[in-house]
């Protein structure tokens, strides 16, 4: 990496929790400066025009402008030097059908997101991370001190960077326990969310509680129908009714077991 030179990068996913998490993995390597987040591809394309990021890691499914329509406005609207896009995305492991489809698209490279190991501060999900971006994000820095140009200021102050190491504790804190026993419950409602604590989703929910004894389970979520279709949770096959894309009012119809 050239010298007194940072790699810039622009975060940009729609889960609050995930913005945080990604954030703070690339603080933790003094070669890389975060510069902005952006919490959909229509945000996250006008942030990169705005503060020209050498990298932009890019999430794929988002509400305003999903993460494969902003690749292809990223690569073709922003000016030179163009930001090397990295997907991160639970969609994106390697060799799957979304991580191909952007490579074709133009992003320099793929990253299979871990919300779970992110979340809980695992060394190996924060190395790889870091490694992928300083990878295709050399190139980009490389090209912008060929062409002379100053790396741009974001307009807000910045922080000043400490020299201490970055706390890198986990960000998902053990949930408080509540003892529930003798109680009973007529329903019993589970809310999740795509980038969501690992602790507050549905596989986890009830674990040790003796589920069978209640009388229904109403599971909202912001996950697409898709990928509700491929969750693998007991809680979610267990579920009296279930909401994906829990966004706007619902009409909920509990099944006969409420009664």
């Amino acid at each position: 990496m050239p010298e007194c030179f940072l790699v810039r990068v622009l975060v940009v996913d729609d889960s609050a929790f995930m913005r945080k998490a990604i954030s703070q993995a690339l603080a933790c390597d003094p070669s890389i400066e975060v510069v902005g987040t952006a919490c959909n591809g229509q945000d996250g394309l006008d942030k990169a025009k705005k503060l020209a990021p050498d990298v932009v890691t890019l999430d794929i499914e988002m509400p305003v402008m999903d993460g494969m329509a902003a690749l292809i406005r990223i690569r073709t609207e922003c000016p030179e030097p163009k930001p090397a896009v990295l997907m991160c995305s639970t969609l994106t492991s390697a060799g799957s059908h979304e991580a191909l489809k952007a490579l074709r698209l133009g992003a320099a490279d793929v990253i299979a997101k871990d919300p779970q190991a992110l979340g809980a501060g695992s060394d190996s999900a924060r190395g790889e991370l870091v490694a992928k971006v300083k990878a295709v994000g050399e190139p980009v820095v490389r090209q912008r001190m060929a062409m002379g140009l100053a790396a741009p200021t974001p307009p807000a102050a910045r922080p000043v960077r400490s020299a201490a190491r970055p706390d890198t504790g986990p960000l998902v804190q053990a949930p408080r326990s509540v003892d529930l026993s003798g109680k009973t419950f007529d329903l019993v409602v589970i809310g999740s969310s795509t980038g969501g604590p690992p602790a507050g989703t549905p596989g986890r929910a009830g674990a040790g509680e003796p589920t069978s004894s209640w009388k229904a389970i109403c599971c909202l979520a912001s996950w697409p129908s898709s990928r509700m279709a491929r969750s693998s949770s007991s809680a979610w096959r267990r579920a009296s009714v279930v909401c994906p894309e829990a966004s706007r009012a619902w009409t909920m119809r509990l099944r006969p077991k409420l009664r």
